[in-house]
């Protein structure tokens, strides 16, 4: 059995969201579905500068303001079944529109699930698919390691904790979320593991980052 499943999309990009409900139908896998911001259309633009003269573009800012917009409905609005990590969490997975699970993705996902839980190794954030770079990474079991920065947010699931520390952050559209949150990662405020291979990468052609991901799934 899956955790909550939570998806962000944007209506105002034509046929997005029905591709996405007809691949998550296609994996069995039951989302609720959350209406994010599309910055282009909405006009968001940010006076935040990253880097002398650079600012995030509206894309950004609204997937910015969408995701901290959904973890808070997610864990404050509504009562999630208590599932657990071993030691006590409830997590939830969040997807963005552009997610494509692999074919195994559940048999991977309870796989990984039931290692964790024989771990007894407590974490924040399960990378579910991402970019985990070239810095540390510590094997714990046959599907899960221990990276110690990563980006990328299309597939994560998060425990309570995890968005606790994430909303002590003062909101703001100077770097990218998932930069924000890789930070925090490599400080040690958040416990950070992931599942190997990717059971989750990014839709070809609908992300510019879409190539980064370094754990390509062949589940």
């Amino acid at each position: 059995m899956l955790p909550p499943v939570y998806m962000l999309v944007c209506d105002e990009i034509p046929g997005r969201r029905a591709v996405a409900e007809a691949h998550l139908k296609e994996r069995g896998v039951n989302a609720t579905f959350w209406r994010g911001f599309h910055g282009v259309t909405w006009g968001l633009e940010t006076s935040k500068e990253y880097d002398p003269g650079k600012r995030l573009p509206p894309g950004h800012v609204g997937l910015n303001l969408g995701s901290y917009a959904l973890w808070q409905h997610a864990y404050l609005d509504n009562e999630h079944p208590h599932l657990g990590d071993g030691l006590g969490t409830a997590p939830i997975i969040f997807l963005e529109d552009d997610a494509v699970l692999s074919p195994r993705f559940q048999e991977v996902f309870v796989k990984a699930w039931a290692e964790l839980d024989a771990l007894r190794h407590g974490w924040d954030l399960l990378y579910l698919g991402g970019n985990h770079g070239n810095d540390t990474i510590t094997r714990l079991s046959r599907h899960i390691i221990r990276p110690t920065y990563s980006l990328d947010l299309h597939g994560v699931a998060m425990s309570e904790r995890a968005f606790e520390v994430i909303s002590a952050i003062e909101p703001s559209a100077e770097h990218t979320i998932d930069g924000v949150i890789a930070e925090r990662q490599r400080k040690g405020e958040l416990r950070v593991l992931a599942i190997t291979p990717s059971i989750i990468l990014q839709k070809v052609g609908w992300s510019y980052n879409e190539n980064r991901n370094v754990n390509r799934s062949e589940n």
